[in-house]
Parts: C-alpha cells; sequence; structure tokens
C-alpha cells in the first residue's frame, strides 16, 4: 500500500511539475500582458458566465474570456478561422480555487500557447504537442467555443 502511494505521488508530482515550456519569454510577457489588462474584466464566452464543469487538464470546472478581436470573430459570421490578435484565456479551477491559467493567442496566422500555474510560474508555452494535440478537434484548434456558421 505504502509503495503504490509514493508511486501515485510521484506521478502527480512528474505530472504537475514538468511541462513544455519552449517561449519563456514570450510567455512572460503574455502573462504580464493578461494581468496589466486585467483579462478577468474582459467579456466571458457564451456559455461560461459562470464556472462550467470541465472533465479537462485544466481543472474540474473552467471560466472562460475573450479579447475585443476573440468577441468580434465570434460575431461574424462565415468566419472560418479565427483572426491574428484573438486571444482567449481560461482560468481552471479545483476545489473551487484558482489552479490554472491558460491562453492561447493569434498571431501571423499561428496559435501561441501559454498555461500558468496561478502563481504566474510557466508550464507550457510556444506550440508544445500536448496543447496542439488535444486543440486539434477544435474548430481552427479552438475547442470550447465554435465559429459562427
Amino acid at each position: 500500500m505504502r509503495g503504490r502511494l509514493v508511486i501515485i505521488c510521484c506521478a502527480v508530482a512528474f505530472v504537475t511539475a514538468c511541462g513544455d515550456d519552449q517561449d519563456p519569454e514570450r510567455a512572460a510577457a503574455l502573462w504580464d500582458r493578461l494581468v496589466a489588462e486585467r483579462y478577468t474584466e474582459w467579456s466571458r464566452a457564451p456559455g461560461y458566465e459562470t464556472p462550467v464543469p470541465s472533465r479537462n487538464a485544466h481543472g474540474t470546472e473552467v471560466i472562460l474570456y475573450l479579447n475585443d478581436q476573440a468577441e468580434e470573430d465570434l460575431a461574424t459570421p462565415g468566419l472560418r478561422e479565427w483572426s491574428d490578435g484573438a486571444l482567449i484565456v481560461k482560468d481552471g479551477f479545483r476545489r473551487d480555487r484558482l489552479w490554472l491559467i491558460a491562453a492561447m493567442e493569434k498571431r501571423d496566422g499561428e496559435w501561441f500557447w501559454a498555461e500558468w500555474k496561478a502563481s504566474g510560474r510557466t508550464l507550457y508555452s510556444g506550440a508544445p504537442t500536448l496543447c496542439t494535440g488535444c486543440h486539434a478537434i477544435g474548430d481552427d484548434f479552438v475547442r470550447g467555443l465554435f465559429l459562427p456558421e
């Protein structure tokens, strides 16, 4: 029993401590921008006005925030992909506490992903396979929202 507990604790520590921080400078700059712009005062995505149950890696409940460009994209019928400048931020909660913040920003036709612990410590940045693999099934890599038809 004790051996199993040690293995479980090591596995949890490994998963939560390791990441794929491909572009730490850009992740730090994006974090500073989100804090400066008070992203939690941005519009909440439709259907995410309050925490929504989630079964993914971002927490047990999530809230999505949209910058002006992402909000404009959602109001543009027929858009096939998100516009450059679109920025979507997800707060992930566990046990009713902010656990992590994830963001994806479209620049030059490509998405930049970043994920931080609630403290601001970067876990993932760039285009980590963990992010791109999961998000590949979404409309232009966005899983929680659909582009208007």
